[in-house]
């Protein structure tokens, strides 16, 4: 999924209310913390890496800056990917919208 720079984009699950739905920004997946019992989505901002326990879904957003729990503003972003292998057909998670 690509993106213009400056994307504002909010996460979802049908599971939870998006109160309940947290966005953590990582660098490279080292320095992220999942919150129990939120639907918790790693974001990595430098390279993507492996989603680490804990997470339900990650994304790759280069540079992206936290918003809101669930939404974020892409920077410098030639393409966003959303690891969609890491999320089994049956979960909750949903594709990214943009704002």
């Amino acid at each position: 999924m690509a993106s213009v720079a400056g994307s504002r984009l909010a996460f979802f699950s049908s599971t939870v209310a998006a109160d309940k739905v947290t966005v953590v920004l990582t660098t490279d997946g080292s320095d992220g913390k999942a919150v129990s019992g939120d639907f918790n989505i790693e974001v990595f901002t430098s390279i993507p890496g492996a989603l680490a326990s804990g997470f339900q879904a990650s994304a790759f957003i280069q540079g992206a800056l936290q918003l809101t729990n669930n939404a974020i503003q892409a920077a410098l972003v030639s393409s966003i990917d959303y690891s969609s292998s890491a999320v089994p057909a049956s979960s909750s998670a949903k594709r990214l919208w943009s704002l």
